[in-house]
């Protein structure tokens, strides 16, 4: 199984990715989750503005940086909808 595929930018991208698609409130759960998978090894995380776990993803990424993970070997990718698109909306919270 290929681990890294390799994006047209040079840099090299994990080929498994932690996708998280079940919206809560749960942001505990989210945590662990995702910190569990950083210390493991993993290193793309898929959220979404709609599943309310951009918070959870955050402290995660700043928990595992504390443990030692580059920052720089992390890949987070997200969706945002439409509406928070611009700078005007940059800092609205919509949780």
């Amino acid at each position: 199984m290929k681990l890294f595929a390799a994006p047209s930018s040079g840099t090299s991208l994990t080929a498994r990715s932690l996708s998280l698609c079940l919206p809560s409130t749960d942001t505990v759960y989210y945590y662990i989750y995702i910190y569990r998978y950083f210390l493991l090894g993993g290193r793309q995380v898929d959220g979404a503005h709609l599943y309310l776990n951009h918070a959870a993803i955050g402290e995660a990424i700043t928990e595992a940086i504390k443990r030692g993970i580059p920052r720089s070997e992390m890949f987070i990718t997200t969706k945002i909808y439409p509406s928070v698109y611009g700078e005007a909306s940059a800092g609205t919270p919509y949780f």
